[in-house]
């Protein structure tokens, strides 16, 4: 609980995470200042940390399930992104400095 705690207190855009193992997390995050207005292809999330987005939740509540390269990212979306636990660490701290 501790950790748990730690984590979702660690990071302005970290809403929530699911532990998947030892290594690999799913964290809901909210999507920063420097992602809005870049596609998933744009982001290059997959080659640069690891990571992939499996599912993007807008400011209506509508939900994209598999979003496909092409889809766009507005500043403030919800991501749900699954990687290793360090690879979205990275991704948190190099998005935080935009």
């Amino acid at each position: 609980m501790g950790k748990r705690l730690g984590n979702l207190l660690s990071s302005n855009n970290l809403i929530d995470y699911l532990e998947l193992s030892v290594d690999y997390n799913m964290e809901e995050i909210r999507a920063p200042r420097g992602m809005g207005g870049k596609t998933i292809l744009e982001l290059d999330l997959n080659r640069k940390y690891g990571c992939i987005i499996i599912a993007i939740k807008d400011e209506f509540e509508k939900v994209n399930i598999s979003p496909n390269a092409n889809d766009l990212i507005r500043e403030g979306d919800i991501l749900m992104i699954v990687g290793k636990h360090q690879a979205i660490q990275k991704l948190h701290k190099d998005y935080t400095k935009h």
